[in-house]
């Protein structure tokens, strides 16, 4: 304490000019509007630009985990690739065989389309979940297409206008999904996927009795995209039917960017089903 007051009483008139030299400095800019609207702008710059260092620092540590998932998401599209190579050449071989149509030729190739979205509201955390996506029915959107991200199933169209559509996802007390269980692309049956209203990382499965499952079994769905995996096997729940929870592939917090998958031959479906 004595050497603080020792260095206080040597630097006394030093510190007293620094003390009169901000002082004199406030009064400028508080008495003038123009002084005053110059440091106000100097600090929000200063703060903006402070926020923005610290975003382009956490963005850049971030970008190995990004670049990560990347390489494993470009992977997994060239397998699958490789995958749909293989079909097309058969279903190529089999049409040849059997003379079947040029029309049905068209169609087996150009069924299928992806229609990219982005997402305008997620309401994730309510027990009737929906989210609103930015392409409607100028896009081509109708009710019923399934939706999905690079990590699974999202859910289904339930509703278009012109510009946008609604999407009831699994997180959805409603939710009553068609799928399939596989194993290494062997078909181990098939159920309905449902939702407890419970964890947003969980859904249920009722398959029949008959069926035998493992912790790990793949789940997709009637489209063929993946949902999920089997988490935990419930006892029987009835002599002709059991109970299975599904580890969900989505998370349903993070959901930016969807797939909206559009099949040239829905409305023919849809009509068988009338």
């Amino acid at each position: 304490m004595r050497f603080l007051y020792s260095i206080l009483i040597k630097n006394h008139v030093f510190i007293i000019f620094i003390f009169l030299f901000v002082v004199c400095f406030s009064l400028i800019f508080k008495i003038n509007p123009y002084h005053e609207n110059i440091s106000f702008n100097l600090i929000d710059n200063m703060f903006n630009k402070m926020h923005s260092s610290k975003t382009e620092f956490i963005n850049y540590f971030s970008l190995d985990k990004k670049n990560t998932e990347l390489n494993i998401y470009i992977e997994k599209l060239k397998n699958d690739i490789l995958i749909l190579k293989s079909k097309n050449n058969y279903l190529k071989s089999e049409i040849e065989q059997n003379s079947i149509n040029i029309n049905l030729n068209d169609s087996l190739f150009k069924r299928y389309k992806y229609i990219h979205a982005r997402v305008e509201k997620n309401n994730w955390t309510l027990q009737k979940n929906i989210i609103l996506l930015n392409k409607g029915r100028n896009n081509g959107i109708k009710k019923g297409m399934q939706v999905h991200n690079k990590n699974g199933v999202i859910g289904s169209v339930s509703k278009v206008t012109k510009s946008f559509c609604q999407v009831k996802t699994l997180l959805h007390l409603n939710t009553f999904e068609y799928v399939e269980i596989r194993k290494k692309n062997n078909l181990l049956g098939v159920g309905f996927l449902t939702w407890d209203g419970q964890s947003k990382k969980f859904a249920q499965l009722d398959i029949g009795i008959d069926i035998r499952v493992n912790i790990g079994d793949s789940i997709f769905s009637s489209k063929g995209i993946y949902v999920g995996k089997i988490n935990e096997i419930k006892p029987k729940i009835s002599s002709n039917g059991q109970k299975v929870q599904i580890l969900l592939g989505v998370d349903f917090k993070r959901i930016d960017e969807v797939y909206i998958l559009k099949d040239i031959l829905f409305d023919e479906l849809n009509d068988f089903q009338k």
